[in-house]
């Protein structure tokens, strides 16, 4: 499937922007009285999935951001951390995985 803008700007939408700004939301209660901000990556932020580009391109920049974030904010006492939970089987990858299985043929 050709990759459009759409689909470019819903990854970012999806994990980028949603985590800078709700990180903008809370640091200033956070430099106030120090905790830390937890952001949530696919595992194709780290390791490229050719099947799941746009996933890969909205993990990795949400990676990337709070590795940049955890380096600005800890002179507060704030901590920033990704992790990246692997594969859970739901019902929204059941479905991906039929649908990567009929674009297969």
């Amino acid at each position: 499937h050709e990759v459009t803008d759409e689909d470019i700007d819903m990854a970012i939408e999806l994990k980028f922007r949603a985590g800078v700004r709700l990180s903008r939301i809370c640091l200033p209660h956070l430099k106030e009285r120090p905790g830390c901000i937890v952001n949530i990556a696919g595992h194709s932020g780290v390791e490229a999935a050719s099947k799941n580009a746009m996933g890969g391109i909205g993990n990795s920049s949400i990676i990337s951001f709070t590795k940049s974030l955890s380096d600005s904010v800890a002179q507060w006492g704030v901590r920033v951390n990704v992790v990246s939970p692997g594969v859970i089987i739901t019902p929204r990858a059941d479905r991906n995985d039929r649908r990567m299985a009929e674009m297969e043929g």
